[in-house]
């Protein structure tokens, strides 16, 4: 009898024991229908000559009451390999969580952090609200809303994986969110939400084998750079960003110890580029950059992110150390080249004239190949130099007859072609020279 008593009061605790963990489950529901006429659906169409016309799924939100809707770059660009580059949707409809339609244009994209901000002629929407992104904690619930696979009103539920995620080949400015709640494709620019109803992130990647879709590893860009790139785009129509014009990697523990850190935080300068803020302001290669106006540099990622939040021409603090010993630089922020795409669809500054973006020549490739002079092509984007046959990594070592001798005199010397209408290209890839000529028309 005995034991009987001891077995039920066993059996009681452990059902309180379960009723207490799932009392401890988050309800949503209130939370989705307050959120609900925020998240849209957005439908774009792409017509292109090189292949049959398409259309694509994808979500967003209003981030202010006046129209404006955010979501990822790539819901309302496509891409055609080859030398056709990427283009615009041809129409792009938004449709309310009430259920009422609208056509939308683009005010302004950014292919560094992969956002772009529309407008619709519509009344008085209901924005979200915002997190602080500082306050979120690895471990938090937090909810997806979208609309994945083309399935409306569709909400998933996770926690934070994980915070500054750096993925390769992505967006260099991003320091991702990672969470396992189900995103699929059709998901993507759609937000991220806490319990609170606050967007904390907008649901941009994947990771899934060989395309299958949700395996618990999604990544949404923070809401706090969404908003400063939303800001900017709603202003100028593209994005300001800081340049320093630096090379960097990450630390290990040997190379911290080597370099007197008592702990793997920073990031190690392997170049300053000639010329540049960094080079004008004294910073060195091995340098090991911790601070960043008073934000604490954890990993080689964090650099590219923090300077592209600050304007051109603001002085910053930079905390390094050089030789064991802490020192603060000050350096006054160049400005970085950056696509941006208006509301006309055509590209307004990044890659210039031609359509791509140069980079002096780094030192171990002009030591491999042996070349004295020219501009390396870091990457090729729509326009003259993709329609001509540039590529990314070509050396340009000539304008027509003229050495290009460093970035800012090849870019001289192409603006000094824009009126002929076309130009003359020597360029040096895979260890072979030819001309491609360039038209500018």
């Amino acid at each position: 009898m005995k034991q009987l008593r001891s077995f039920s009061a066993v059996l009681i605790l452990i059902m309180w024991s379960c009723i207490g963990r799932a009392a401890s489950y988050p309800d949503f529901t209130e939370m989705v229908e307050d959120v609900k006429d925020s998240v849209v659906v957005i439908t774009a169409r792409f017509d292109s000559e090189y292949q049959d016309s398409g259309t694509s799924f994808g979500s967003g939100f209003v981030i202010d009451d006046d129209g404006y809707i955010l979501t990822n770059r790539h819901v309302v660009y496509q891409t055609y390999y080859g030398r056709q580059g990427d283009k615009q949707a041809t129409f792009i409809r938004v449709k309310l969580g009430n259920g009422k339609e609208y056509d939308a244009e683009v005010v302004g994209a950014d292919i560094g952090t992969d956002l772009a901000l529309l407008k619709i002629d519509a009344p008085k929407l209901k924005e979200v609200k915002v997190a602080d992104i500082d306050e979120v904690k690895v471990g938090a619930w937090v909810v997806a809303f979208g609309a994945p696979l083309g399935l409306e009103k569709t909400i998933t539920a996770g926690i934070v994986s994980a915070k500054n995620r750096s993925l390769p080949g992505a967006e260099q400015y991003v320091p991702f969110l990672q969470t396992d709640a189900a995103i699929n494709f059709g998901n993507s620019g759609g937000p991220l939400f806490n319990v609170d109803g606050e967007v904390i992130g907008i649901n941009s990647r994947i990771k899934s084998a060989r395309g299958s879709g949700n395996i618990g590893l999604a990544f949404a860009i923070p809401i706090n750079l969404g908003v400063h790139i939303a800001g900017q785009l709603k202003e100028y129509g593209h994005i300001k960003r800081g340049y320093l014009g630096v090379e960097y990697q990450d630390l290990d523990h040997d190379l911290a110890r080597n370099f007197g850190l008592s702990k793997v935080t920073g990031a190690i300068l392997k170049s300053v580029a000639a010329g540049s803020p960094a080079d004008k302001a004294g910073l060195e290669p091995s340098d090991v950059v911790t601070h960043i106006n008073g934000k604490e540099v954890t990993q080689a990622g964090d650099l590219p992110y923090l300077i592209g939040l600050l304007e051109p021409g603001k002085e910053i603090d930079v905390k390094i150390i050089r030789g064991k010993k802490k020192k603060t630089i000050e350096v006054v922020l160049g400005e970085r080249e950056q696509r941006a795409v208006s509301s006309s669809g055509r590209d307004s500054s990044q890659g210039g004239l031609l359509g791509l973006a140069v980079r002096e020549i780094p030192d171990r490739y002009r030591e491999a190949a042996q070349l004295d002079s020219g501009v390396f092509v870091q990457e090729v984007y729509s326009g003259p130099a993709n329609r001509g046959g540039i590529e990314k990594g070509d050396v340009i070592l000539r304008v027509g007859s003229e050495v290009v001798k460093s970035v800012e005199h090849f870019e001289k010397l192409v603006e000094a072609k824009k009126d002929d209408g076309d130009l003359a290209l020597l360029v040096f890839r895979r260890g072979q020279t030819q001309y491609l000529a360039i038209s500018l028309k």
